[in-house]
């Protein structure tokens, strides 16, 4: 069941802090970070910003730009949504959030040890170079 917001609360739309400036009697809203506003049926992807749910949105947002740094090249909107889901479905419940982080930092590892293995040099060769992206 999703939660009912009102114009004016801050929620969070996956793990970025929002301002609900508009809600409509359709059950869309319109929300804001200060720079984008976007709208529509998004009361499934807001859920409340408490301390703990901010700290947890802040987690999965380092370690999402720390995999999209690793490797560009991996299917970001699968997995956007599958960061966005897990952040919505662990809102407000310390076990789910603890869960969540712990699959967050597994799968880092995993991208990691992929990396390294795709970086491996051949024998008296680097078979490819290593590249940053910032």
């Amino acid at each position: 069941m999703e939660a009912t917001f009102n114009e004016g609360d801050w929620v969070l739309l996956g793990d970025k802090p929002v301002q609900i400036k508009e809600k409509r009697d359709n059950g869309s809203y319109s929300v804001s970070t200060g720079q984008i506003q976007t709208s529509g049926r998004l009361g499934d992807r807001l859920y409340p910003m408490t301390l703990q749910n901010k700290s947890v949105a802040d987690s999965a947002a380092y370690i999402k730009g720390e995999m999209h740094t690793l490797c560009r090249s991996i299917n970001w909107p699968d997995l956007a949504s599958w960061f966005e889901q897990g952040l919505a479905d662990a809102a407000d419940d310390q076990d789910k959030q603890n869960v969540f982080l712990d699959k967050l930092r597994e799968v880092h590892r995993e991208m990691q040890d992929i990396q390294d293995m795709y970086f491996k040099a051949l024998p008296d060769i680097a078979a490819f170079r290593r590249r940053v992206f910032r």
